[in-house]
């Protein structure tokens, strides 16, 4: 990474589409998503458990369709960049404070699927699963950035749809 930010952050710009493609398909098939969803369309209906994967690929779809380009161009490497650029600073914070807050709640959710999943499979409690689990993430996401994130989430996307395939 060489101590550059947009390499950490963004990859230099360099990810291919078929990557980048699996990156955010694993958005919508992490443990949160499959645990969570299955689970709220045993308990109620189907569209409790469809709504998020649905809104994810809509929204992932749009910001692709009419954002991605035009964001790569203007060097932006978030939304609230975006909003900040328009809308000034006081909207970028705003912003960035809800982008943080809504990444703080998912990545709760993807703390306790993961830990979830390691108690089970390993028989460990629940809070060292999730401890394991935060462990791994940071030191992998520190360590390489968007790229090491990328690449885990093309193996993650690739088990994850041969898995619901089967399934």
């Amino acid at each position: 990474l060489k101590g550059d930010v947009t390499q950490f952050f963004v990859g230099g710009r360099t990810l291919s589409l078929p990557v980048v493609t699996l990156t955010l398909a694993s958005q919508c098939i992490d443990s949160n998503s499959v645990l969570g969803n299955a689970d709220l369309s045993y308990r109620f209906h189907f569209y409790d458990g469809a709504a998020l994967p649905i809104g994810l690929g809509l929204s992932l779809l749009l910001n692709g369709i009419f954002l991605a380009r035009f964001m790569n161009r203007a060097g932006f490497l978030t939304l609230p960049d975006l909003y900040g650029r328009y809308y000034g600073p006081l909207t970028e914070v705003i912003g960035g404070c809800i982008t943080i807050t809504s990444f703080l709640a998912l990545l709760a959710g993807n703390l306790v699927g993961c830990g979830t999943i390691l108690a089970f499979l390993f028989g460990l409690s629940l809070k060292w699963g999730i401890t394991i689990s935060g462990i791994v993430m940071w030191l992998y996401t520190a360590s390489g950035g968007i790229l090491s994130v990328a690449y885990s989430d093309v193996a993650q996307a690739s088990l994850g749809i041969t898995a619901v395939s089967i399934c």
